[in-house]
């Protein structure tokens, strides 16, 4: 045990100088001063505290400019909001639901009608103290001097106007003149005109003449079933009054058009312009269009389709 407890001369050396060297460590830190986070004296405590007490006030009046100024500009957009739905003109309510087109009588029409075709619920009973008055509309351009018919009013119904005469017990309409009237050809009419359709708003008008552009022109109808948003009761109802002039169709070239300009056809698939192109590398140019029906994947409908919109030129080079 004696071993274990007893040190050399070097070793008892090595723990003098250790002791020494804690001992001068411990007496420095002591000495020197370090750095705090906190105020060191209660003086700085005090001026710390006010700077606190300065933010905190300083954030609460941030807090509550962003509150009133959230407050003013909801306020603002309310007033606007409530501004522009509730103004209106002495005899005019803003029209929020769109105006329904139809052949009417304007003797015999009901406020229910006049409203549908977009006059104001005041308007149309303006309209019917009109006619109790002994009012008779006699030509259509009678019914423009009623006040609250504006001319862009009337030059929107006018199409639609059917003034019936009396013989006897029996109305006779003119209602076949009037439809007869209400004929456009498909490929050449703009949105204005197809609006005059019943069940055809703006943004059908829109995407009918969207699509016609896509396609280079309708070669049937029936084409107006591949546009989104066009039932089959109102496609019944407008086919009445469209015509089609195919002739009017922009063909694309199959030996001059671009692997783009194809694509972009609604009715060529990307497997298609690519058979196409391969075969033309094969075989080169198209003779006929009757080629068409040689390449890949390519079936009778779908050419069918196609064949309206193609053409085959020979160039030369």
């Amino acid at each position: 045990m004696k071993s274990f407890f007893t040190f050399s001369k070097g070793e008892q050396r090595g723990i003098f100088v250790l002791l020494g060297i804690i001992i001068i460590i411990i007496c420095l830190n002591f000495l020197i001063t370090r750095p705090s986070d906190a105020p060191s004296s209660s003086h700085h405590i005090e001026a710390w505290e006010t700077e606190v007490i300065a933010f905190e006030e300083q954030q609460k009046i941030m807090d509550h400019y962003k509150d009133s100024l959230r407050t003013a500009q909801k306020a603002q957009r309310e007033a606007h909001f409530k501004n522009y739905y509730s103004y209106s003109f002495p005899d005019e309510i803003p029209q929020r639901i769109p105006p329904e087109y139809f052949f009417f009588d304007p003797n015999t029409a009901s406020i229910t009608d006049f409203t549908k075709l977009g006059f104001s619920q005041k308007q149309a009973e303006a309209i019917e103290r009109y006619r109790n008055k002994g009012a008779i509309f006699k030509e259509k351009s009678d019914f423009s001097k009623v006040f609250v018919v504006s001319e862009e009013m009337f030059s929107i119904l006018e199409p639609w106007i059917v003034i019936s005469t009396t013989d006897t017990t029996t109305m006779i309409s003119s209602t076949v003149p009037e439809k007869s009237f209400l004929l456009f050809e498909l490929n050449s009419c703009d949105t204005a005109q197809l609006r005059l359709l019943k069940g055809i708003g703006s943004v059908l008008a829109q995407k009918i003449v969207h699509y016609r552009t896509k396609l280079g022109g309708y070669y049937s109808i029936d084409q107006l079933s591949e546009i989104n948003g066009i039932q089959q009761e109102v496609l019944k109802d407008i086919s009445q009054h469209l015509t089609v002039d195919a002739t009017l169709i922009k063909k694309i070239d199959l030996n001059m058009a671009t692997f783009k300009q194809l694509l972009q056809h609604p009715y060529f698939e990307y497997h298609i312009v690519k058979n196409i192109f391969s075969y033309k590398d094969k075989n080169g140019n198209f003779k006929s269009e009757e080629q068409l029906k040689d390449i890949p994947l390519m079936y009778e409908e779908l050419f069918n389709k196609i064949r309206p919109y193609i053409t085959v030129k020979q160039h030369l080079i």
